[in-house]
């Protein structure tokens, strides 16, 4: 009688494990949009994707722009923080501003959160840009002073 319930606890507990992992990606993306800011940290602590997809392509992100808990902000903040992508779009076109807008309880603060990020990227890429022409600029004056002064090769 007992092997017959340690076999059948190694079984359940066995076909849970294999079910978690097989749908990680699709689980953390749904967690975001239900779950609460201590359990999604737990869940990235234990190797979530911080830029996971279900098989539509909606991300961890615009799940987290429905979430209508009170950690919903906290959440999109966490996953914008970790280097979640934010234009990203889903088979259905829409991104995670799209579905901030639809959050009747979040959305205004949610999209204030997006756009404060958003317009940070640009300015790093234009940033980067700057200083990247600026280097290029610079290397070429300083290899035509190079060549005034030693002549042509």
């Amino acid at each position: 009688m007992k092997k017959i319930i340690i076999v059948l606890v190694v079984v359940l507990l066995s076909g849970s494990v294999f079910s978690v992992f097989a749908e990680d990606a699709i689980s953390f993306v749904d967690l975001c949009k239900t779950a609460n800011i201590s359990t999604i940290k737990s869940a990235i602590s234990g190797g979530a994707d911080v830029n996971a997809t279900s098989q539509d392509g909606t991300t961890a992100l615009m799940s987290a722009c429905q979430n209508k808990t009170s950690s919903a902000v906290s959440i999109v903040t966490e996953l914008l923080s970790l280097g979640a992508k934010i234009d990203m779009a889903n088979s259905l076109g829409k991104t995670a501003f799209d579905y901030a807008k639809t959050n009747t309880k979040y959305g205004k603060q949610i999209t204030a959160l997006l756009e404060k990020a958003k317009s940070t990227i640009n300015s790093v890429k234009k940033s980067t840009a700057t200083t990247v022409t600026s280097t290029l600029v610079s290397s070429t004056t300083v290899e035509k002073n190079l060549t005034g002064l030693f002549g042509a090769k």
